[in-house]
């Protein structure tokens, strides 16, 4: 018995090793500094901030891009909560009222657009931005298209790779084994919590929700 539990839990090991990938190359995008900025500018001219709430939130966007978001989806609710607290303290009473609104919008609208749609907005706001001429552009929007494209087949990749792996891992253990293989793995997803996650071709890996939290 404790020969077979130390075959299962080195095969869970093995397995766990194997499926580590790294993650792909994000296409070219504005510095965390240039996308803070970007989109604080956004905020003033949608809500008539003042030069003082402009540099307020865009410090914390900033803080926003460079922290990592928590696993835990109860700590992420946390973190978000906070922020909007602190975008509550910074904004007028109408401010909060209409940057919520216009968040809550942005948000359905973008879980109904597809990747080449997102890319495209986002490549707009950084032409508008950054003043970039048509061709560069062209360039960041093929990248990032390209990008996704990648990762989404890497995706599929890493799917098929883990059911063969685990067609295998059927064949050499025994029923029993095999059903201890599989709860040990749940536990181990478990104690890890989420993946971080990602929108296609788009953001990469997952980050906090900055002040205006869609782009």
């Amino acid at each position: 018995m404790k020969t077979a539990m130390k075959t299962v839990m080195a095969l869970a090991m093995v397995c766990m090793a194997v499926s580590v990938m790294a993650q792909p190359p994000r296409g070219e995008r504005p510095s965390p500094e240039d996308r803070a900025r970007m989109m604080a500018e956004r905020m003033r001219r949608e809500l008539s901030l003042t030069d003082q709430q402009v540099e307020q939130i865009t410090r914390l966007n900033l803080n926003a891009f460079r922290t990592r978001m928590p696993q835990d989806s109860i700590a992420r609710k946390k973190m978000t909560d906070e922020r909007a607290e602190q975008m509550k303290k910074i904004l007028t009473p109408e401010q909060y009222e209409k940057w919520t609104e216009l968040r809550n919008t942005r948000m359905r609208q973008r879980a109904r657009m597809t990747p080449e749609q997102i890319v495209a907005r986002r490549v707009a706001l950084m032409k508008k931005e950054l003043a970039l001429t048509d061709q560069q552009a062209a360039r960041i929007e093929q990248m990032q298209l390209e990008a996704w494209k990648n990762r989404k087949q890497e995706a599929e990749n890493r799917k098929k790779e883990q059911v063969a792996r685990q067609n295998q891992l059927k064949d050499i253990l025994t029923p029993e084994q095999y059903a201890k293989w599989r709860e040990l793995q749940k536990q181990q997803h478990r104690n890890r919590g989420p993946k971080d996650g990602h929108r296609p071709g788009v953001h990469g890996p997952h980050r906090p929700a900055p002040a205006d939290h869609a782009e």
